[in-house]
């Protein structure tokens, strides 16, 4: 796990960053590729892969940029110590991603733990109780998941502001129940203290899912 406290740094280059085996507590934190507090952190042109073994980013009141990045294949697994946001979990803070691509992303499934820390929401990028903005321009959220009782395989949001322009959404998946384990919202979830505004997007529905195939906005 890289930890990053209290910078303001950029990492660039063409390469790929990921971990072979499910990451060590680091710093509260379990299987997570970087843990990020109260700094400001560009990811520049690299791919961040969590190999479907780790997390790729856990923020805590940080401000995180993506330029030309990818987010792929982050799922912090069945023995993690917090389920929600496969990709990119935010406490706080910020997200803006231009020309980004969020692929292959779900939670963890770990069973026990108390809620919140045990959601199975969020596949690419969850935001938690604490309110923190994401802005998306342009990129893509591909075959990004969610399974039983998760919502939101591409975004979920519990407070904050979302801005979104110009990307793509395809194959992001949840799951059907004739109860309420469905999925509600299968691309993106949002709360009610949410402000949202999206616009000139493209979406393919992929099925799997109770309610809102691209959105559910409960209140927000």
């Amino acid at each position: 796990t890289l930890v990053i406290k209290n910078k303001n740094i950029t990492l660039s280059g063409t390469g790929k960053i990921s971990a072979d085996n499910a990451l060590k507590t680091v710093d509260d934190r379990q299987n997570t590729l970087f843990v990020i507090k109260d700094s400001k952190v560009t990811f520049d042109g690299l791919t961040l892969d969590g190999a479907s073994k780790n997390r790729v980013i856990y923020s805590e009141n940080s401000n995180i940029t993506l330029t030309s990045t990818k987010i792929i294949n982050g799922c912090p697994g069945n023995d993690s110590n917090i389920n929600p946001g496969g990709g990119i979990f935010l406490q706080g803070g910020s997200l803006t991603a231009t020309d980004t691509t969020f692929s292959n992303n779900k939670p963890g499934s770990t069973q026990g733990l108390k809620d919140g820390q045990g959601d199975k929401n969020g596949g690419a990028i969850y935001v938690g109780s604490t309110s923190a903005d994401i802005t998306i321009n342009a990129g893509s959220f591909e075959n990004n998941k969610v399974e039983v009782l998760g919502h939101g395989a591409a975004i979920y949001q519990n407070a904050g502001k979302l801005n979104i322009k110009g990307t793509k959404f395809k194959g992001n998946s949840g799951h059907y129940a004739s109860d309420n384990e469905g999925t509600q919202g299968a691309c993106i979830h949002t709360r009610e203290n949410v402000v949202a505004e999206i616009s000139d997007v493209e979406v393919e529905i992929a099925a799997g899912f109770n309610t809102g195939g691209f959105l559910r906005s409960y209140g927000s």
